[in-house]
Formats: structure tokens, sequence, C-alpha cells
């Protein structure tokens, strides 16, 4: 399988955090210290620099894949664009079809690898 599991772990430990999010409303910096806590790293991890492209210009390759998978989110209508420049939040959409359980319901989930 070609799947890297840390990527796909990655994606759904963003989607998460706009779900943990109040009201569903993240700003980037809120984004990338909340994903760096559920992976168990640091912020100073996240800041490390690579050199990228043909210029070599130094990014962050953590944050710059965290806004990939925001971008897919964006995609599939699950965040929006909040108003203001690196503000998102969760969609209408997103949680349309969604129900909280009844009082003594009990939900169980797993994953698997293949996700």
């Amino acid at each position: 399988m070609n799947a890297n599991p840390l990527q796909i772990s990655l994606f759904a430990e963003v989607a998460g955090a706009y779900a943990a999010a109040p009201c569903g409303v993240l700003d980037n910096e809120s984004l990338y210290a909340t994903v760096a806590e559920r992976i168990g790293t640091t912020l100073e991890a996240m800041d490390m620099r690579t050199p990228i492209g043909r210029a070599g210009v130094p990014r962050s390759t953590a944050k710059r894949k965290i806004r990939w998978y925001q971008q897919t989110l964006k995609q599939l209508g699950v965040i929006e664009h909040a108003g203001e420049r690196g503000v998102w939040r969760l969609s209408e959409n997103a949680g349309k079809d969604l129900h909280r359980a009844a009082t003594g319901i009990k939900l169980v989930a797993f994953s698997t690898e293949l996700g």
C-alpha cells in the first residue's frame, strides 16, 4: 500500500481540530498549535524549515501539509473561509446530516490500516 499512515492521520487531525474548536472556527496559528498537540509534537518542530523548490526558499513542510489538508477540506465543503485572512470554520453543510446521539446511546468507532 502506498498511502503514508502519517498523512492519513494528519488529515484526520486537521479535520478533528475544526470539529473540536469552539463554534468550529480556527485561525491558522491555533490550528497549527492544536494539530501539534494532537500529534504529540511542539510548535518549534512544526516551524522547522526546509528549502523548497528551485529557489530553495525555507518553508515549514509541516505547516505546508496542514494548509494542503485545509484546501482539501474546503474542496470537500467541510470548511469555509470565515471572512478574515487565515481564519476558517466548519461549513453549514459539514454538520447538516449529523445528529447528536440520544442520551444512553453508545457510539463505537474504529480505524484500520486502510483508514
